[in-house]
């Protein structure tokens, strides 16, 4: 069988999907994976034929566009962007579609990939990542500036729920879509996020029970697996970066996300923070200008690292509440400090939260990262918390060879 696979978004969208299409080759099918120019390396390393959409200037202007990380402008600012691409992102999934063995596989943002399917009458599987982005009164997504209780009685939340569908996300990207749609004499959509975007032959959840269970107005055909992780043995701890490992106490990991290019002001807070708890620490960015320009002989910068290899070896890690470095950190037993910036960050870190294992704080307090980072490191119970939903992940199959087996019974 013939899959395309296609991914939208940074190194935490790409990656699992990744792995689930490493696991499909392993099976024997081929496989195609649209992805950004920028991770043209990492697909070729795991070996995968990368189809390439955009080109390095395009992701060097998203990832510098400050809106990206401003709540209420971040969904506009990853709009003006995939609205750039869609025509280029369908047009290239079309042309790789071979009739009769082709399926598709999209994340949550590859539209392009659920045009072609409704065009060309294809299957096709939507990958969520994330729960947040599967809109539910029952169970609401936290979202800054936009709460929906859920002390409140549920015809009112299904109301508010319908309403930020229609009138926050709809406005935003579905005239264009519905343009598109028409030079493709596809009829209009309304609900991008609440219906359109959920493809009708299956929904993946890519993601435990345990972490966000399957709800009543969720799409029928949806199932969740577990976080599909993305550990290839083709990427490893540089030899500096071991070293420093080896060389004293377990340091505290912090990233603000492979993507944010803006992140001075959370790295300043992680430097004070860090100094005043006297610990080692490792600061991960690919953005060396946004990380103070002189730092202490215990804080190690690395441009990249692999977190199934690093966070291990951590004694807590500061994050932005991506699902992929949560998901990492929940597989290492480490403890979370989150600081969300937008999109999807805000909802992980609740439920990260609500699980017991994780903590949040003010983006820009030293005293109070270094008070909740010094509870995280200290508590006990908090860590065999971690170590028991750690040991959810491990002794449960595989998520990657789950999303298989569905995929290939499409």
């Amino acid at each position: 069988m013939h899959f395309i696979f296609t991914a939208i978004g940074s190194h935490g969208d790409i990656n699992p999907i990744l792995t689930i299409a490493m696991e499909m080759r392993e099976r024997g099918h081929d496989v195609d994976f649209v992805a950004h120019a920028y991770f043209a390396e990492k697909l070729e390393n795991a070996g995968i034929k990368h189809v390439v959409l955009g080109d390095l200037e395009q992701y060097k202007r998203t990832v510098n566009d400050p809106d990206l990380w401003i709540p209420r402008k971040a969904f506009p600012a990853v709009w003006r962007v995939l609205r750039e691409g869609l025509e280029e992102c369908y047009t290239v999934v079309r042309d790789l579609v071979v009739p009769g063995k082709t399926r598709l596989v999209g994340t949550t943002l590859a539209f392009g990939s659920r045009l072609v399917q409704e065009k060309l009458a294809i299957k096709m599987a939507s990958v969520h990542l994330q729960p947040g982005v599967i809109l539910s009164a029952y169970d609401p997504m936290a979202i800054p500036g936009l709460p929906v209780p859920a002390w409140l009685p549920l015809p009112l939340r299904k109301l508010l729920m319908a309403s930020i569908s229609r009138r926050v996300i709809d406005p935003v990207c579905k005239d264009d879509i519905n343009r598109f749609r028409a030079n493709l004499g596809l009829e209009p959509v309304e609900g991008i996020f609440s219906t359109w975007c959920h493809s009708p032959d299956l929904v993946i959840g890519a993601f435990p029970d345990w972490f966000a269970k399957s709800q009543p107005d969720w799409p029928p055909n949806t199932i969740t697996t577990g976080f599909p992780l993305f550990n290839p043995g083709f990427e490893a701890l540089s030899p500096e970066l071991s070293n420093f490992l080896d060389s004293g106490t377990p340091p505290v990991v912090l990233t603000a996300g492979s993507a944010m290019a803006h992140s001075r002001a959370f790295f300043q807070t992680a430097l004070e923070a860090i100094k005043k708890l006297e610990e080692r620490a490792v600061f991960v960015s690919a953005f060396r200008d946004q990380l103070p320009e002189s730092l202490p002989e215990g804080i190690f910068h690395a441009e990249y690292a692999p977190f199934g290899a690093l966070l291990p070896g951590a004694a807590a890690v500061v994050h932005h509440g991506g699902i992929g470095t949560s998901a990492q950190s929940i597989n290492a037993a480490v403890p979370q400090l989150i600081i969300p910036f937008a999109h999807d960050q805000f909802d992980n870190a609740a439920r990260l939260e609500r699980l017991g294992i994780a903590l949040k704080a003010d983006p820009h307090s030293p005293t109070r990262w270094a008070r909740a980072l010094r509870r995280l490191i200290d508590d006990s119970s908090l860590k065999q918390k971690c170590l028991g939903f750690a040991a959810l992940m491990n002794n449960a199959p595989p998520a990657e060879k789950t999303i298989a087996d569905h995929l290939e019974r499409l």
